[in-house]
């Protein structure tokens, strides 16, 4: 009798246990263990967008933009306009689309750099000889149909550290980000 009530206590403890066990095993791929993953570290893939080179319609139907690199420092010989700061160029193309009617024109208006922290840079109105030519315009040049102008927009950015993204948001039309490699 001892041994069927030792039995019975060992059972009763099983059944009492056996709930709390159901998610320890692992019965294959599609057990448990498959379904629950243990977490991983999360690594943050940054901006998507086009590559430097690649054209992008602007989404007013009038303008492909297009961003050929980025430099910083961009002029060695250029004094910096503060402490703590150095010149970036971004080398960018603006085409106007063959078929447009209305009058176009560009500037770097547009044009901004785009930092982690969320925060963004303008281009710079600085004129330097040291600075990269051909310059963009900073006032608005008129572009006839078929045709691009291409030159460096010039800013002033925070010696440490590196924008994530060149941005082009025209009025009226979507921003386009190319990620800075």
């Amino acid at each position: 009798m001892d041994a069927r009530l030792g039995l019975a206590r060992v059972a009763l403890l099983l059944a009492a246990l056996a709930p709390g066990l159901a998610g320890c095993g692992s019965t294959g791929p599609s057990g448990p263990l498959a379904d629950n993953p243990p977490a991983s570290p999360t690594v943050s893939a940054g901006p998507t967008g086009p590559q430097f080179g690649q054209s992008m319609a602007a989404g007013t139907g009038f303008i492909a933009a297009t961003v050929f690199g980025y430099t910083q420092p961009a002029a060695s010989g250029a004094a910096p306009s503060r402490a703590g700061h150095v010149w970036a160029a971004v080398d960018a193309q603006a085409c106007r689309e063959p078929g447009s009617v209305f009058q176009v024109t560009v500037s770097d208006g547009p044009w901004s750099l785009r930092f982690p922290d969320g925060t963004s840079a303008a281009p710079s109105q600085a004129d330097d000889p040291n600075f990269p030519q051909p310059r963009y315009p900073s006032s608005p040049a008129a572009l006839q149909p078929g045709k691009c102008l291409r030159g460096w927009i010039i800013f002033d950015v925070p010696e440490i550290g590196r924008p994530l993204s060149v941005r082009y948001a025209p009025q009226g039309g979507s921003p386009i980000d190319w990620p800075i490699p």
